[in-house]
């Protein structure tokens, strides 16, 4: 199977891992700076983009390459409100692409419901485990990682207990493989800040309300553990 991959080189080099070594993949940076004539538009079925969630959608250019299916990652972002005015004559399906959150079970959604028999299909090819979700921000993992995260913030920001002891209690108590501030330094608190930020905004819950003190270590680009 063909596949073509935009994303910087880190974020490609990370998803390569879940793709079968049989499997012809060829990538660029993003969509802006590639060259279109290098691109043989009928040779890939499977078209990715790791860059969606963070850049400016291209849909005009994924319409010129038609792709069987194109992928995206798309955690922060409602594929729905995206195509909601842009028609596209393809499968559409959004992937959790953090490193942290792909390894195992891949969290999906569709654009469209009906392309599900097809993503089975290519997610088969790829021998990926996946389960389909709704069309949310956030998703599943990111959307429940993230909220115990801001809540361990305000327990650490309250006093109730030090960051050690939160961690401690959280992978005793669950078995989850982290604490939540080892999460939060894995994840990157300017991807935790960002996606309780579009939570926030998409909901309006207070529960992705941003931890001051969360906050604060945000704007000072600082991290829980040294």
């Amino acid at each position: 199977m063909n596949i073509l991959i935009f994303g910087e080189e880190s974020r490609r080099h990370n998803f390569m891992k879940h793709i079968p070594e049989d499997h012809h993949i060829v990538g660029f940076n993003d969509t802006l700076h590639c060259d279109i004539s290098e691109i043989k538009i009928d040779y890939y079925e499977i078209l990715m983009d790791l860059n969606f969630g963070d850049h400016s959608s291209h849909i005009d250019f994924y319409q010129t390459l038609k792709p069987k299916l194109l992928l995206l990652s798309a955690t922060k972002i409602r594929l729905c409100e995206v195509f909601a005015s842009h028609p596209v004559p393809f499968a559409v399906a959004g992937i959790n692409t953090h490193p942290l959150f792909i390894q195992n079970i891949k969290e999906v959604k569709l654009l469209d419901s009906n392309h599900k028999d097809l993503f089975e299909y290519y997610a088969k090819q790829l021998r990926w485990d996946f389960r389909i979700v709704d069309d949310r921000v956030g998703m599943v993992t990111s959307r429940v990682i993230c909220m115990i995260i801001n809540e361990a913030c305000y327990t650490l920001m309250e006093g109730t207990a030090d960051i050690d002891d939160i961690d401690k209690a959280m992978k005793l108590g669950t078995h989850y493989p982290y604490g939540p501030f080892e999460w939060c330094d894995k994840i990157g608190i300017h991807n935790v800040y960002d996606m309780l930020n579009d939570l926030y905004l998409d909901t309006k819950d207070e529960r992705y309300k941003i931890c001051p003190l969360l906050k604060s270590k945000y704007l000072r680009k600082e991290t829980f553990y040294s």
